[in-house]
């Protein structure tokens, strides 16, 4: 009994320390799936070889995400002008509401500035905007990570996808031959 136990524990440490691989496998397999999908019809419907319609399957998929992203575009970039436009004003509005919040509450009215100087918001932006340079280098290294997935998921789904039937049949070679039709 001791031993199983010990098993399962060293089982899930090793999950735990290979979650991030396991997700990107995963979301390489959902990938593969979904252009070997494609690709079948357009093989069926198109009478094209495997090749061609996997090229045609990612094209297509490309194709369609920049679509998307030149649809939602011009929506989000004139909401951030829009934003960036009274910002200003709102975080002004804001700070005088806070600043009168505490003047009218006698317990909070410590914090409260006498008028002089930045209210209790512009001090708070002020030391959120110093934390998140001191963090850039962080977030860089987590945006070229991320680059670095994407990357990778694309790449094995197209592996994966090009002949999954190779993988298909590695995964039940695995397996036992007493279970390998289950």
């Amino acid at each position: 009994p001791l031993g199983w136990v010990l098993l399962a524990v060293v089982v899930v440490a090793l999950l735990v320390r290979t979650i991030d691989v396991l997700i990107i496998v995963f979301l390489a397999i959902i990938l593969a799936v979904y252009l070997d999908a494609v690709s079948g019809f357009l093989q069926r419907r198109l009478a094209i070889p495997r090749t061609l319609g996997l090229t045609a399957a990612v094209a297509l998929t490309i194709g369609a995400l920049v679509g998307v992203v030149f649809l939602i575009a011009p929506a989000v970039t004139s909401q951030v002008r829009d934003l960036v436009a009274n910002l200003p004003s709102f975080l002004t509005e804001l700070d005088q509401s806070i600043d009168r919040l505490f003047r009218n509450i006698p317990v909070l009215r410590r914090g409260a500035s006498e008028g002089s100087g930045p209210g209790l918001l512009a001090t708070s932006l002020n030391e959120l905007v110093g934390v998140l340079r001191g963090a850039v280098v962080p977030y860089l290294k987590g945006g070229i990570e991320l680059v670095i997935e994407v990357v990778s998921v694309f790449v094995m789904a197209l592996y994966l996808a090009r002949n999954p039937s190779i993988y298909v049949e590695g995964l039940v070679a695995i397996v036992p031959p007493e279970r390998r039709r289950l």
